[in-house]
């Protein structure tokens, strides 16, 4: 029984990567504070395949992040029940957090100031800081983050139901 969920867990977690993948493929308008895009504009707003573009971006947007959350949550709960804080915080820090600073350094920061996103920025170096590490801004892989200080938070929730259960 525990194999045939971990394998519809597997199945899930594609289904929704491939969602993913084609919610953000089809995005049509995104706007920061340093610009942005609209490609509604190469094309009148009443065509039809931009509608059904717009459509398919809202569905797959109203869920697919709170399924990959809840996906999380519920293998997190299928783990050893005797991690520490401490292991937890390595174990999701090496599979969460270091993806998540490298990509930042090695990928967004250099890709994002050779495009000129920083170019009406008074101080890039606060706002890649602010904006890409502290995820205060426009950022991608914002959800590592997220998820690492949601791990630790039910790190507590579970412990306190164990000790009142």
């Amino acid at each position: 029984m525990n194999e045939r969920k971990i394998e519809e867990y597997t199945v899930l977690r594609g289904v929704v990567t491939v969602l993913v993948v084609i919610g953000h493929s089809i995005v049509i308008k995104s706007a920061t504070q340093y610009g942005g895009y609209d490609y509604s504009v190469i094309g009148s707003t009443n065509r039809l395949c931009l509608k059904l573009f717009m459509i398919l971006h809202d569905m797959i947007y109203s869920f697919h992040m709170p399924l990959f959350m809840a996906l999380s949550g519920a293998l997190f709960y299928r783990t050893d029940n005797k991690k520490t804080l401490k292991k937890l915080i390595v174990n999701k820090g090496q599979r969460l957090i270091y993806p998540f600073i490298i990509v930042c350094l090695l990928w967004s920061f250099p890709l994002k100031y050779i495009s000129g996103y920083w170019d009406n920025s008074s101080s890039v170096i606060r706002d890649f800081v602010v904006g890409q590490i502290l995820i205060q801004g426009n950022t991608h892989l914002w959800y590592l983050i997220t998820l690492f200080w949601i791990f630790i938070v039910a790190f507590f929730m579970k412990k306190e139901i164990q000790t009142k259960c």
